[in-house]
């Protein structure tokens, strides 16, 4: 090998190992910043050149690429972390407009009504008789009766929202399965 060739493997090497370091440096300086993953410089030896009689000595290395350090299963949950943590945030805003619909722990609440009906008709059992005593059961059932079909036309609107939200979300994840498979067509007829 010739002091130039000698000369031009170290300066290949020296690039090389100079970038390693920037990479280095750089994974050192934000190993403590959320969501930075570990990066490696991806180094490759450089094609040999023939010098004759067979001898093909090397060139150098190069770096290829550099690439981030995360494991496909670490990836894996995430995404399902994510997905877990939208359906939950989904599921918990549905369930938070069911329990005030049922207004629970408030002085108009499903228990307080089925108690007042049924107060009145054991009132009204100790006196059968009392006009009075029935006109307030007729009036408690009447508010029960009416409370029941506001509670029955609030469930049903919650259950009309997330029926049309699954319907768009569906819309659109078949929108997006078809421009992937538009995608796939274009790259395998590029």
């Amino acid at each position: 090998m010739s002091l130039t060739g000698a000369l031009s493997l170290g300066q290949s090497s020296l690039a090389a190992q100079q970038i390693g370091l920037q990479v280095t440096g750089n994974n050192i300086s934000n190993a403590g910043t959320e969501g930075y993953s570990r990066q490696v410089a991806n180094v490759v030896p450089s094609g040999a050149q023939p010098i004759g009689n067979g001898n093909y000595p090397g060139t150098g290395v190069s770096v290829t690429s550099i690439q981030r350090q995360a494991s496909d299963a670490l990836k894996a949950s995430l995404r399902d972390a994510t997905s877990q943590q939208s359906g939950s945030q989904t599921l918990s805003d549905y369930l938070t407009r069911v329990e005030s619909t049922f207004g629970t722990l408030q002085d108009n609440d499903l228990p307080t009504q089925l108690s007042n009906f049924f107060n009145s008709f054991s009132t009204l059992s100790t006196n059968v008789q009392d006009p009075g005593q029935r006109a307030v059961v007729i009036q408690n059932g009447a508010k029960l009766a009416s409370y029941l079909g506001t509670l029955l036309t609030q469930l049903t609107n919650i259950n009309t929202d997330a029926s049309s939200q699954i319907t768009q979300l569906a819309t659109q994840a078949n929108g997006l399965a078809g421009q992937i498979a538009q995608l796939n067509v274009s790259i395998s007829s590029a």
